[in-house]
């Protein structure tokens, strides 16, 4: 029979010790790591929030350019026009 000294009683309260210390260091790091994905996802959602708004102002901005140029086209031929007659 297996005969208990205490110092095998110490080492076996060693190892359970260790390893209830792994399991506890291992969840939070886990729970951590858990966070700081969400966070990046969070970050990820607001980064591509602005990029669509950057990309609307964009568009909105070539609609008004491509508005001026128009305009602008529109007084070159009408000055064009004006010479014509004269």
């Amino acid at each position: 029979m297996l005969k208990w000294t205490s110092e095998s009683i110490v080492g076996v309260a060693a190892i359970v010790v260790s390893g209830a210390g792994w399991i506890v260091t291992s969840a939070i790091h886990y729970g951590a790591t858990d966070q700081q994905i969400k966070q990046v996802e969070i970050n990820q959602q607001q980064m591509q929030a602005t990029l669509d708004g950057n990309k609307q102002k964009l568009t909105d901005q070539q609609v008004h350019e491509a508005a001026v140029e128009q305009k602008l086209d529109d007084v070159v031929t009408a000055l064009t026009n004006i010479e014509k007659k004269l």
